[in-house]
């Protein structure tokens, strides 16, 4: 059984695989914790608590995290964006060691979705993409009616279904 994870300091998604099947998904969110030691005591104690980790922690064999962004993409990245996520995913990666006692596997985005198969189309946003790859082909991901806005009454993604299906991604690599 793997455990993926998909960490950024907003949201962490969370998949349980088993035999290339996924069995739970589950995002822990991080948007109202500020500070980033905040963020990481929250995370332990998402291990210590977390019903959907007790009821797998011992099936548990591997774990494998999306491997964070070391390059600079123009309007995405600064010095201080990669520096502070490399620091969150490493405490990320200890608490794994530590709560788990397995090291966690690095994985990148790109070879995980070529692994199973997933072909982007330039023009259009990745991120909808996997969303809807995961969501056709593998499990629900939850989703939101807008309540405000030009777009109210349109159903889209929950604002955390794309860490969830990054995780999915992840894990079945």
């Amino acid at each position: 059984m793997i455990l993926a994870l998909d960490v950024s300091t907003t949201t962490i998604g969370v998949a349980i695989i088993d035999n290339k099947k996924v069995i739970e998904i589950e995002a822990i969110e991080l948007k109202k914790t500020k500070d980033l030691l905040d963020k990481i005591v929250f995370v332990e104690d998402w291990f210590n608590t977390s019903p959907l980790l007790k009821k797998y922690k011992k099936k548990i064999k591997e774990v494998r995290i999306e491997q964070f962004l070391q390059n600079f993409r123009r309007g995405f990245s600064s010095a201080a964006t990669i520096t502070k996520l490399a620091g969150f995913n490493t405490a990320i990666q200890y608490l794994v060691y530590v709560k788990l006692s397995l090291r966690p596997n690095m994985v990148s985005s790109n070879t995980a979705r070529s692994s199973i198969g997933i072909n982007l189309d330039k023009s259009r946003d990745t991120k909808e993409q996997i969303c809807e790859f995961v969501h056709e082909h593998h499990i629900k991901l939850p989703r939101k009616i807008l309540k405000v806005g030009k777009n109210k009454g349109k159903e889209t993604w929950a604002d955390y279904a794309n860490d969830i299906a990054d995780a999915v991604v992840i894990g079945l690599s």
